[in-house]
């Protein structure tokens, strides 16, 4: 058989209708399946997009049993108190604690002592944290201390104080009966820090670096004492 062009197909017309056909199908399944392997590869790229893409959710803290921590504000506390601050604060953290303070987790709107007597309210537990603020030192300008006829104890050279604060907040704690811990600068005494003046231990304020039998009895200290937190806080 020849077409118009005189050229010899060698099949006959039904099996070269056949073979276009085949051909046509052949191309067009190709298609298909290109844009079928095409949609595949979208789609999974979408689903593995949307996989990678970061979800949305709502981080809820978790609960934390609030304690009010007297001590002077951050901008009158040295590099050293700072350290021992951080330890105090790893500690309540680690027992699920909330460091309270005026001036330094909340600010106040009204009167100071006001203030505090509200934040106390919501409180469970007490720290007092005894940093020296004021240094006294007493001669006579020779290097010789100066005695008054009227002191029965000799007046030693140097003598440390807290900040006010700590006696009126540790008295308001020891009022509303919260447990308490009480730390102390070397040298600090008076009040709250008298050995015997309430039933609360007198604790020498932690100091880095510290040893692990060091760290491990202070460890035992608060777990003691935030135990006797978490009862106050649910009445038990």
């Amino acid at each position: 058989m020849r077409n118009r062009s005189g050229c010899h197909l060698g099949t006959t017309a039904p099996e070269q209708f056949n073979i276009f056909w085949t051909s046509e199908t052949l191309c067009w399944r190709l298609q298909s399946e290109n844009w079928r392997l095409i949609t595949v590869a979208k789609r999974r790229s979408k689903v593995k997009l949307m996989a990678d893409a970061p979800k949305f959710r709502i981080d809820i803290p978790s609960f934390k049993i609030p304690v009010f921590v007297s001590s002077p504000s951050q901008k009158n506390r040295n590099e050293e108190q700072e350290k021992s601050c951080f330890i105090i604060l790893s500690l309540l953290q680690k027992y699920r604690m909330e460091w309270r303070a005026l001036g330094q987790s909340d600010y106040p709107s009204r009167l100071p002592l006001r203030e505090v007597m509200t934040i106390m309210q919501h409180c469970a537990g007490g720290i007092v944290l005894g940093f020296e603020q004021t240094r006294l030192c007493i001669h006579n300008g020779q290097g010789n201390v100066e005695h008054s006829p009227l002191l029965t104890q000799p007046v030693p050279k140097v003598a440390s104080f807290p900040t006010p604060w700590n006696h009126l907040e540790a008295g308001m704690m020891f009022a509303r009966g919260l447990p308490m811990l009480v730390f102390k600068d070397a040298g600090i005494n008076g009040g709250i820090f008298d050995t015997g003046v309430t039933d609360v231990f007198i604790h020498t304020m932690p100091k880095e670096p510290m040893a692990k039998a060091e760290l491990d009895a202070l460890d035992l200290m608060f777990q003691n004492w935030a135990a006797r937190v978490r009862r106050h806080y649910y009445g038990e």
